[in-house]
């Protein structure tokens, strides 16, 4: 079972055709598309919960370059344009003395 979202976690969101819209209409007119552009439907890039009501939560998404997408009202799931726990990874002893 997992916990319930709440405002300040980290998860994982999957891009969806929509939101590659959305970042690109709030670019304004006179500034370039970022490195952003590169970003492809289905990418998962980390987010922060800013609200939360259940399962259903609104993200500030972290592009990689300059910039953040605000997603409101994104459930949970893992299919384009969800979020998700990110997966465990078990630490390693590589680079401990």
């Amino acid at each position: 079972m997992h916990p319930s979202p709440s405002t300040g976690r980290v998860v994982h969101y999957r891009l969806s055709v929509e939101d590659l819209h959305r970042h690109r209409a709030q670019e304004p007119a006179h500034r370039p598309l970022p490195e952003t552009a590169s970003h492809s439907i289905g990418d998962v890039l980390p987010a922060i919960v800013v609200r939360a009501e259940g399962n259903t939560v609104n993200l500030q998404v972290f592009l990689d370059g300059p910039g953040t997408l605000w997603l409101p009202n994104r459930e949970h799931g893992h299919e384009p344009g969800h979020w998700h726990w990110p997966p465990i990874v078990p630490a390693t002893t590589a680079g401990r003395n």
